[in-house]
C-alpha cells in the first residue's frame, strides 16, 4: 500500500518562512570571516558569523555553521601549547642577546635591569609565558644577577632552560624589586584578564610591568590568507596602540603606563602609581 500523503499545511509553511530574506547570501559573511581569521582576528570572525539577521540566528545556514566549526577546531588552547613541539625549545645565549640588541622590548627590559644593577639591587623576574626563555637566558648570558620565576605550560622547554638558570632559581629576597613580564602573550589568551589572575597568583606586586603584543596583524603575506593550511590559530585578536593602552589601564588600573609603538611590536611599561 502506498503511504497516505498529506497535503502541505500552508499555515505551517508561511510560519516557517516568516523573517526570511529573499536577498540572503552567506558568501559576504564567509569572505569577511576569511579575512578576519587570516588577519589574526578569529574571535571577531566567530562574532561576525554569529551576528546574522534574526532569522538566520535561529536557522543558521549550514555553510556558516561549518565555517565556525573550522575556526573552533584550529583555535589554540593551553592544552595545545603544553604539547606543541614548536614551543618545546629554548634559544641559545647568543640568540637571546640578539633579541635584546635588536628589539624594542629587549632594549626596554635591559635598561631596567641595568639600572637596578647600577643601584646594587638584584631584581626578581616573574616571566609569564616564557616561550623560548629568551629573557632569562639572555640576562644570564649578559651577566646580570637576578632571581627567576617562570609561569609557563611547556615542561619540556622548562627542563631545557633550567640547567642554564641554576644560579637564578633561588627564592626572592624581600628587599628585591620585582619585574613582571608577559611578552607576546595576551594575543594568545582566550581571556585577557588571565594576565591579572597570574599576576595576583604570583604575589600581586611588581615594581615594573613589561607587556608586549604585535601591532595590528602580525603577518599580512598573501599565503596567510590560506589559514586552513597553516595549522593552529594562536593569535586570537589584534590590538591597535589605543586599544592596547586601554586594555592595560583596564586590567592594571593602579599602574601608570607608557606605551611604545615603534616597529611591529607594541610594548607597554607600567609602574605603580604613587
Amino acid at each position: 500500500m502506498n503511504p497516505i500523503e498529506t497535503a502541505p499545511d500552508p499555515l505551517a509553511e508561511m510560519e516557517a518562512n516568516i523573517g526570511k530574506l529573499s536577498f540572503w547570501n552567506s558568501k559576504p559573511f564567509l569572505d569577511a570571516a576569511d579575512i578576519l581569521v587570516a588577519g589574526d582576528e578569529p574571535l571577531r570572525a566567530l562574532e561576525l558569523l554569529t551576528n546574522l539577521p534574526g532569522y538566520y540566528r535561529d536557522h543558521v545556514p549550514l555553510e556558516i555553521h561549518e565555517m565556525k566549526r573550522e575556526i573552533y577546531s584550529l583555535l589554540a588552547t593551553p592544552t595545545f601549547y603544553a604539547s606543541n613541539p614548536f614551543d618545546a625549545r629554548v634559544l641559545t645565549g647568543d640568540q637571546c642577546i640578539d633579541i635584546f640588541q635588536h628589539t624594542l622590548r629587549g632594549h626596554l627590559i635591559h635598561d631596567d635591569f641595568r639600572q637596578f644593577k647600577e643601584q646594587g639591587k638584584v631584581p626578581h623576574l616573574i616571566d609569564l609565558g616564557p616561550g623560548e626563555y629568551w629573557v632569562p637566558i639572555g640576562l644570564h648570558t649578559l651577566g646580570f644577577a637576578f632571581t627567576y620565576q617562570d609561569i609557563g605550560l611547556c615542561e619540556t622547554a622548562q627542563k631545557l632552560a633550567y640547567p642554564q638558570l641554576q644560579g637564578h632559581l633561588g627564592p626572592k629576597s624581600p628587599a628585591s624589586p620585582t619585574i613582571f613580564i608577559a611578552c607576546e602573550l595576551i594575543e594568545h589568551l582566550h581571556h585577557e584578564e588571565d594576565l591579572r589572575v597570574d599576576f595576583e597568583r604570583s604575589g600581586g606586586k611588581a615594581d615594573i610591568l613589561h607587556i608586549s603584543t604585535p601591532k595590528y596583524s602580525f603577518d599580512g603575506k598573501p599565503e596567510k590568507f590560506h589559514w586552513r593550511k597553516h595549522g593552529d590559530l594562536g593569535h586570537l585578536r589584534t590590538y591597535t596602540p589605543k586599544e592596547f593602552m586601554e586594555t592595560m589601564g583596564r586590567i592594571f588600573p593602579e599602574f601608570s603606563w607608557g606605551i611604545y609603538t615603534q616597529g611591529p611590536i607594541l610594548h607597554a611599561r607600567g609602574v605603580p602609581q604613587h
